[in-house]
């Protein structure tokens, strides 16, 4: 039997979140109040609160490993328009396990110099 999930998440950026569906390869509508909803994927069926970052789910659907991996993806999103702002371009990205962690993103970057 399903039943409705909420995660919370700091997911509260619109232009954040879509970078990191686009990443996950994933199709949302933007609802237009705050709420984007995921329409395909693991994710299928999530809505995602930019106003207090809740991803609301169905546990048929999505599962916990579904959501962090949309929260990794948010991460990096931030990140790499941090970098872009000031200058660094990123050279590559790897997906690597670190201290016991799997998933783990390392973005080797480049600091324009001039």
């Amino acid at each position: 039997m399903s039943h409705r999930i909420t995660y919370e998440s700091k997911i509260v950026d619109r232009d954040l979140a879509v970078a990191a569906l686009k990443s996950l390869g994933v199709a949302y509508q933007d609802l237009n109040n705050g709420i984007l909803k995921v329409t395909s994927g693991p994710l299928n069926r999530a809505t995602i609160n930019l106003t207090t970052g809740k991803i609301e789910s169905d546990s048929d659907w999505s599962h916990s490993e579904h959501i962090n991996l949309l929260k990794i993806a948010y991460t990096e999103a931030d990140a790499r328009r941090d970098y872009n702002r000031t200058g660094v371009s990123i050279v590559s990205r790897q997906v690597v396990k670190y201290q016991g962690v799997e998933g783990v993103v390392l973005l080797n970057c480049r600091r324009a110099v001039g």
